[in-house]
């Protein structure tokens, strides 16, 4: 269900969140970062210069040890947001745990609709993997929001970038089989 308030705007306010990497106790930090404060610090960004955001897209990474308390502290944090949240796994997340909280909380969904956007939220993540795949299930998922999308606009979004981004050392914790999607899209698969 798109978010209230969007569904007709011909531009949408969105705001990403990404790789917060929390933990089960607030107080862990990871290369000496307080992860838990870092996303507060965010987050008060957030609401002191966009206060009319329409959405929150949480692009992975959300924990850091896949613990139900991590995801529960996002949720949380977000909750302080005036707009729609929702979430997709990155390489440290549990992405089932992410989809059985998600769901009753509205953080979990294969698209949303907003205005004239469709956003497409995609699962990039492999369990015991760093690199990303898609496989088969993502690719009906992305199917299936392409055939019905009518005149929108479409964002996909992943946590494993799918085109070299000139990092050495983030080039192997890439998407897998990001030939295959770039073949989909350009319309050649």
């Amino acid at each position: 269900m798109p978010p209230t308030g969007i569904n007709e705007a011909d531009h949408v306010f969105v705001i990403q969140l990404t790789d917060s990497h929390l933990f089960a106790d607030p107080q862990a930090r990871l290369l000496g970062l307080d992860t838990h404060a870092s996303l507060q610090a965010v987050i008060d960004e957030v609401l002191g210069n966009h206060p009319d955001m329409q959405l929150v897209l949480a692009t992975g990474d959300i924990t850091q040890d896949g613990s139900e308390a991590g995801y529960r502290h996002f949720l949380e944090a977000v909750g302080r947001l005036p707009a729609p949240c929702y979430w997709i796994p990155g390489n440290h997340d549990d992405a089932q745990l992410m989809e059985t909280l998600g769901r009753p909380a509205g953080l979990w969904s294969d698209w949303v609709d907003a205005g004239q956007w469709r956003i497409v939220m995609l699962d990039s993540s492999v369990a015991g993997s760093v690199a990303g795949h898609f496989g088969d299930a993502q690719f009906e998922r992305l199917e299936a929001a392409l055939s019905s999308a009518g005149d929108r606009h479409v964002l996909l979004c992943l946590h494993h970038h799918p085109v070299p981004i000139g990092s050495d050392w983030m080039e192997p914790l890439g998407l897998r089989d990001a030939q295959r999607l770039m073949e989909r899209l350009d319309g050649t698969a």
